[in-house]
């Protein structure tokens, strides 16, 4: 059975126009790409991210050969570009607020990778990000056994983008959290 390339965008609503939506779908259907616009009443299902570019695996695997790159990074630069101008953002639990930024999810038979991305990410910061997709897609394809079934892209602190099991990514997250709490308690005194 054939399946279709196609991009999903969840929070879109916050992002695009509807005439930006139907000359997006235009400009996709052109390459052969069925892109979907989810509303405000879609399920979210990142951690922390209400706006995604979801990849079903035909896609992934189009990007990977290198024939979608080009299409997707259009994508994701105007979706960048419409966070900053709205200024859309996210409010956390201890009232902090940061720009919001872009999950990518990339679907596979063997599991999902998630990959947040920056409102100011560059043209050699989204090269390295589809790299590092590429890599985490070989690591969950190349896996005999079970229990790797997410993978994370997440940037260190040196500022390289890291690859993390769903285990490794949640202590790198209770740690990033500490360091904040840290470094916040300190502004207090």
């Amino acid at each position: 059975m054939f399946m279709k390339k196609s991009v999903g965008v969840r929070g879109a609503y916050l992002l695009f126009s509807k005439q930006e939506e139907i000359e997006l779908q235009e400009r996709y259907s052109k390459e052969g790409i069925e892109i979907l616009f989810f509303g405000e009443d879609s399920l979210q299902a990142s951690f922390d991210s209400f706006i995604e570019i979801i990849l079903n695996e035909e896609m992934l695997r189009a990007i990977i050969a290198g024939l979608t790159v080009e299409i997707l990074k259009v994508l994701i630069f105007k979706a960048t570009s419409s966070i900053k101008n709205k200024k859309i953002i996210k409010v956390e639990s201890d009232d902090k607020i940061s720009p919001a930024t872009i999950t990518i999810k990339a679907s596979t038979k063997k599991g999902t990778i998630y990959q947040d991305l920056r409102d100011d990410i560059s043209d050699k910061d989204f090269y390295e990000s589809i790299n590092k997709i590429k890599e985490a897609k070989i690591l969950l394809d190349s896996n005999k056994k079970d229990g790797l079934n997410d993978l994370f892209i997440v940037e260190n602190s040196i500022g390289n983008l890291e690859i993390m099991t769903l285990k490794e990514y949640i202590e790198y997250r209770k740690k990033s959290e500490e360091n904040e709490q840290q470094k916040h308690s300190k502004n207090k005194i």
